[in-house]
């Protein structure tokens, strides 16, 4: 299993997985409560969102795909695509300043994504509820972004259900890890319960928790560390909660 840096021809079957990961998502159903009802607008916003999420300065989508001596490695049909996650760096210093290179296509290309997502929103959008997205938005309140001067963010992670249990969701993560340490950067991510086993497992401590809206569980954010900076930017409590250090 290899990882490598996403295209836009993977665009459409991270999308399929997407579906498939969240299909029982309670933030994801709460996000898009008429996915079921409109699946074509759902389907629709779920692929102009990845599209500006591979133009957007700062982030980077990697995907997890099948090689040669994989359980499972069909070698009629090649590489299958069985998991993805995107990286997004934060702040304004040098480290982040190399991660946020920009090009002239990808001007252009988020010039006209954005007009593309504004008559989206405004006239075709049947599928999600736009008050509980921004309400969702507005978890930049946390704390931690207010305190972190520049960070690397994990934005989304999914795993084809079929491939689950097999480690593609841990090495995924790890390829991020291997990108924050060079820079000497924390990564933090915001998790519901069924994901909060598998990031602290990995490393993240739990910073703070919040209940949003009508969720039945709360929203935890975490933040790992590299191994030589323990205890730059975290006291631990106890184990698997920490206190941000403030500067």
């Amino acid at each position: 299993m290899r990882v490598r840096p996403m295209t836009y021809f993977d665009v459409r079957v991270v999308a399929d997985i997407g579906k498939e990961t969240f299909a029982n998502d309670e933030l994801f159903a709460w996000l898009y409560p008429y996915k079921d009802q409109y699946p074509n607008d759902s389907t629709r916003w779920q692929l102009l969102r990845l599209r500006t999420r591979l133009v957007e300065r700062g982030s980077h989508g990697f995907v997890s795909e099948t090689e040669p001596g994989d359980d499972g490695w069909d070698a009629t049909i090649g590489p299958v695509v069985v998991g993805y996650v995107f990286f997004i760096v934060k702040g304004s210093g040098k480290e982040a300043q190399k991660w946020r290179a920009d090009s002239l296509m990808n001007k252009i290309e988020r010039y006209l994504l954005g007009w593309e997502v504004y008559y989206e929103q405004t006239l075709l959008q049947r599928a999600m509820d736009p008050k509980a997205l921004e309400m969702y938005a507005n978890l930049k309140q946390f704390s931690i972004y207010r305190t972190l001067d520049e960070y690397w963010y994990l934005g989304l992670l999914g795993v084809d259900p079929k491939y689950q249990r097999r480690g593609i969701g841990a090495k995924l993560v790890k390829h991020g890890f291997s990108i924050a340490r060079e820079g000497e950067l924390p990564m933090a991510l915001e998790a519901t319960v069924s994901g909060q086993a598998l990031y602290s497992k990995l490393g993240f401590k739990t910073i703070q928790k919040l209940k949003i809206g009508p969720l039945s569980e709360e929203i935890a954010t975490m933040l790992w560390e590299p191994e030589s900076l323990k205890g730059r930017w975290l006291e631990e409590e106890k184990e698997g909660i920490a206190k941000l250090k403030v500067p």
